[in-house]
């Protein structure tokens, strides 16, 4: 990409490994040609790459020229290929600083030259400057902290290295290991408590947690020693999980481990004993959208039944009213529709809703607007989920095509 004052910060990047083989590898993040105050903070790279053996995966890639470019405070992780490669074509990159990041058995697993925690590579003799200062790096066996293209003399002269440690007493602690506690098989709780488990990896350390997709610190709570209880039906968290060791193993070398984690869907959820093993359908309709001339009210009404429920979708469902995307109403859809029944739409009639919004709720209405109609709150809601039918457009408080 390109542009300034770019900051990433804060991040983790988990090991996924792509469905399919990419002939030119893969990377988490790409810089290009970037200029003034610009970095990557306080994030974990875990793992980047394909499988062993294939080209490139990289945390990290100068791949054209970044000019002020501060990349510090990081974890990097098991990158197949280098964990952070400056390559630059025919600018490369200026005034670039690489400090206090920690890398880890980086450049291990593909047969590429750029096999190290930081590779130098110069195409066409053009050669990056800046500072690398303060790293840590634990290596794999015949695998270097830092890689220079032999290619071209002096590939990274430019750059200061100062204060880096390599292997020695470095140790690191292994990532800790997500897992559930769910209930027995023969639970039909609804909802259920299912408490998120990570055992400290070694010991003497401690694992802290976020539930924000952000990385942990050592200000993150503690992770307890019965996990911490998730409700399901829920909304979706992004756990994540990191092991820090205690003062004395610091101090004799130990670092804390790379960031894992989970993505934890909690949003479609059944208990055992769905006769039919289904895990149910958010069914809706909107019957129709109108302005009501003898008060200029906003009438819109219609349907919505969500068969995850207990009962097959015996409950209401909340149904939240929008106007050119702000809320004007929230009511609960539990009107008799007795032709949902007859139709195996719903098990029961109690899942009709009719807005009426009087003219003092609304904004204008001359001109254009954007009528639009969610269900949320119920398992297959979270996130909301627009109705069918919707979105509406009315012009001067008569039906228009939303798409003219």
């Amino acid at each position: 990409t390109s542009g300034s004052d770019l900051h990433l910060e804060d991040s983790v990047f988990l090991r996924d490994v792509p469905t399919r083989y990419f002939m030119y590898g893969t990377t988490d993040v790409i810089i290009g040609s970037v200029v003034g105050n610009n970095s990557i903070t306080g994030c974990d790279f875990n793992q980047r790459g394909e499988f062993p053996g294939a080209p490139d995966g990289c945390a990290i890639d100068f791949e054209t020229g970044a000019t002020g470019f501060n990349i510090s405070d990081n974890t990097i992780y098991g990158s197949y290929g280098g964990g952070i490669m400056v390559f630059g074509h025919s600018q490369t990159s200026h005034d670039i600083v690489l400090s206090k990041n920690i890398f880890i058995n980086d450049g291990c697993l593909q047969p590429r030259d750029d096999r190290a925690g930081i590779a130098f590579m110069c195409p066409n003799g053009v050669k990056p400057d800046g500072v690398v200062s303060e790293n840590r790096f634990i290596t794999c066996e015949g695998v270097p902290a830092m890689y220079d293209n032999p290619a071209v003399r002096g590939c990274s002269d430019n750059m200061k290295k100062l204060d880096n440690q390599v292997n020695g007493r470095l140790r690191f602690i292994p990532e800790p290991q997500p897992s559930f506690a769910p209930p027995p098989p023969s639970s039909t709780a609804m909802p259920v408590v299912v408490p998120i488990l990570a055992a400290p990896p070694l010991p003497g350390t401690t694992v802290r947690y976020t539930l924000d997709g952000s990385r942990p610190t050592e200000s993150s709570p503690v992770l307890p020693s019965k996990g911490v209880a998730l409700t399901f039906p829920g909304p979706t968290v992004a756990f994540n999980v990191r092991a820090f060791p205690n003062a004395s193993a610091a101090a004799d070398g130990l670092l804390p481990s790379v960031t894992n984690g989970l993505v934890v869907e909690r949003s479609i959820y059944v208990p055992r004993g769905d006769e039919n093993g289904m895990i149910g359908q958010l069914k809706s309709n909107v019957d129709g959208v109108a302005m009501r001339t003898k008060d200029d009210s906003l009438a819109v009404g219609g349907w919505v039944v969500d068969s995850s429920l207990p009962g097959k979708g015996l409950a209401a469902v909340e149904v939240q009213l929008e106007i050119d995307g702000a809320i004007v109403s929230t009511i609960m859809a539990n009107i008799s529709r007795p032709d949902l029944v007859p139709t195996h739409i719903a098990p029961n009639p109690n899942h009709g809703f009719e807005f009426s919004v009087p003219a003092s709720k609304l904004p204008s209405m001359e001109g254009k607007h954007v009528v639009d109609a969610f269900a949320t709150g119920s398992p297959l809601s979270i996130p909301r989920k627009r109705l069918i039918g919707m979105p509406a457009c009315l012009c001067s408080g008569k039906a228009c095509s939303c798409t003219a």
